[in-house]
């Protein structure tokens, strides 16, 4: 907040965190349902936790680079499509590799690892859509 000075873009993040662990949590409830199981009560505030701190680590490598290009060109609409064209392959790239990662988790025996892996590598692979990805600049101020 104090680096960007602005309120909107961590309420913005914090909802669209909170929508993407809810898709992901969703997912894992009606998976559980499906299988007559019930969802570990520690999950949502692991799953939230997890992937509360990925996506606001990449919302500053994001809004960072664009802040970047914006000081150096004073133009918004290059700045936001400098910092998308220099963080996109990144971004998604990390994305990939946490949601593998954590899907790795499906074969593990312990069943709260299971719906663990699924919940965070479910909401990663969501959050890192690109009509995820293209809200953060379009909700800059």
């Amino acid at each position: 907040m104090i680096i960007f000075r602005s309120l909107l873009i961590p309420l913005k993040a914090i909802c669209m965190n909170v929508l993407s662990v809810a898709a992901g949590l969703g997912l894992l409830a009606a998976t559980c349902a499906a299988l007559g199981t019930d969802v570990h009560p520690l999950i949502p505030l692991l799953v939230f936790t997890i992937v509360f701190g990925l996506s606001l680590d990449y919302e500053v490598f994001l809004v960072g680079r664009i802040a970047e290009h914006y000081r150096a060109t004073g133009d918004h609409d290059t700045a936001v499509v400098e910092g998308l064209r220099h963080t996109a392959r990144p971004i998604t790239l990390a994305a990939a590799v946490l949601a593998t990662t954590f899907a790795g988790l499906l074969l593990s025996h312990h069943h709260d690892l299971r719906q663990a892996g699924f919940a965070v590598a479910v909401t990663i692979a969501a959050r890192c859509r690109p009509p995820w990805r293209t809200e953060c600049p379009l909700a800059l101020p």
